[in-house]
């Protein structure tokens, strides 16, 4: 059975998408589809088979080409064509349903089209706002619609909320180097937690104590016990031996650090050892230093810019500004354009 819309009722190019024995055409117009997606330009040029069969169709009066596109979503597709064309029924249409977007992304990916459907792309993520995603799919979903805001929130996500395991699945849309900047850079973060987390147990033992006399009696110090209750307090926590921060997820060590209690001794433990401790462990706050770890990995998970990783810029090394809404590059790149044009005398 053969289903078909007419997007441009004087079209002249007729999309062909589906299975076989159950086609959907599509009526368009190929001047329309070849402004938005260069992909279809090039398609429709005459360098290529469908270009030449469009040619030869302009000679024959009310005549038409078929494209085969069996690969395409039918509903997204559609989606799409009714909007290129100003169709204003489109949102209204069976098509606009919640599960369509990844088939949006997917499409506007593959044909380049999401610089002609940014405003639209805008309003159908804000529709779907309520509709649950995990990080990986709304990463997939604004890369191939290119909005830049929700592909930084999700790849912050993913950086923050990811296992080890979970950034080996492979993903459809995103580029495999997003993924492997993602794996790096949580790995990375977790080494210097755990180079922390060691260096605060060597501050503990190799501390040089300065004790005090107390009314004749020479304190003795109780960094021990501190450093006891430390490695207690990581046990306690899944991260003694400390190789275990590595399979644990950023935001499972930081919730787990908010709980962190502030290493002192007890007055009983206090006695134990003779008083109330030397001079310089008094001045040493674990606690402080470990919230410092914590503010150093809350600023260093941040998201990709979106512009950037379209350029080939995926770390801070490459050239990622990691910007949120405007990419430094492209807000500099404006800034010299407009030099540039700027009227002589001015």
């Amino acid at each position: 059975m053969t289903h078909s819309y007419d997007v441009d009722p004087a079209g002249d190019l007729v999309l062909k998408l589906g299975p076989v024995d159950e086609p959907f055409l599509i009526r368009v117009s190929s001047k329309v589809l070849s402004l938005a997606s260069p992909v279809f330009a090039a398609m429709l040029s005459p360098r290529f088979a469908e270009g030449q069969a469009l040619e030869d169709s302009k000679e024959m009066v009310e005549s038409t080409t078929t494209i085969a596109l069996p690969d395409d979503d039918s509903c997204a597709m559609s989606l799409i064509c009714c909007t290129l064309h100003f169709n204003e029924d489109a949102a209204q249409r069976p098509w606009f349903q919640p599960g369509i977007l990844m088939g949006l992304a997917v499409t506007c990916d593959k044909y380049n089209m999401s610089k002609a459907l940014s405003p639209w792309s805008r309003i159908w993520m804000h529709t779907h706002r309520d509709i649950h995603f995990d990080g990986f799919q709304k990463a997939e979903i604004s890369y191939g619609l290119a909005h830049h805001e929700t592909f930084w929130k999700s790849t912050r996500d993913i950086l923050r909320q990811s296992k080890p395991a979970e950034l080996d699945i492979e993903h459809s849309l995103l580029p495999d180097k997003v993924i492997d900047t993602l794996r790096i850079e949580r790995k990375s973060l977790l080494d210097h937690l755990q180079s922390r987390l060691e260096n605060l147990v060597t501050l503990l033992l190799e501390y040089g104590c300065a004790t005090k006399e107390y009314q004749g009696r020479v304190q003795s110090c109780e960094h021990l016990i501190i450093l006891g209750k430390y490695i207690k307090c990581l046990y306690d926590r899944g991260f003694w031996p400390i190789s275990k921060v590595q399979i644990c997820s950023i935001s499972e060590v930081l919730r787990l650090f908010d709980s962190f209690p502030k290493l002192e001794s007890s007055s009983v433990e206090r006695q134990m050892v003779g008083g109330t401790g030397c001079l310089t462990c008094q001045e040493v706050d674990f606690k402080d230093l470990l919230e410092q770890t914590v503010d150093y990995l809350n600023r260093k998970v941040t998201g990709l810019c979106l512009p950037c990783v379209k350029h080939g810029r995926y770390t801070e090394k490459d050239g990622n500004c990691r910007a949120e809404l405007e990419c430094q590059f492209l807000a500099k790149d404006r800034a010299r354009d407009r030099l540039t044009k700027r009227p002589q005398g001015h």
